[in-house]
């Protein structure tokens, strides 16, 4: 089952957007973004120039969300999903290709690769906090 279509769209058309992780006790890390691409579907990988908490967050637990919204049409959503830390292979050298279109002279250390686990709307309203994706059976 395919991610919304709007979700998606947002997705191939990002800015910057927020990826949020835990340490081991618990406490948050939420840190700006601009290296995201899509991967498959449900699938993102995002490039590491900058990362220290938010890789080892993830190294030890394997949990993230990301936070992205359109400034022009207020439309936000949350994404919840499983995330890995990469220095090798398909995720990883297709983040690095398109890392190095953007940026060819920045240094670059691995891909975080998060696969979406939910979506929810995040857009003031009735529907804050709805899931969106996937749906119920």
């Amino acid at each position: 089952m395919s991610i919304p279509e709007k979700v998606g769209a947002m997705l191939d058309s990002w800015r910057t957007f927020a990826l949020a992780t835990t340490d081991a006790d618990g406490t948050p890390n939420v840190s700006p973004m601009m290296q995201m691409w899509r991967l498959e579907d449900d699938v993102l990988v995002i490039g590491d120039m900058f990362m220290k908490q938010t890789k080892e967050n993830i190294q030890n637990n394997g949990k993230a969300g990301i936070g992205i919204w359109d400034d022009k049409t207020r439309e936000s959503y949350k994404l919840k999903g499983e995330a890995r830390y990469d220095t090798e292979g398909e995720a990883y050298e297709f983040c690095l290709k398109k890392f190095r279109e953007k940026k060819p002279t920045a240094q670059f250390f691995g891909a975080v690769v998060f696969k979406i686990v939910s979506i929810h709307e995040t857009t003031s309203g009735k529907r804050a906090g709805d899931k969106l994706w996937p749906e119920e059976a």
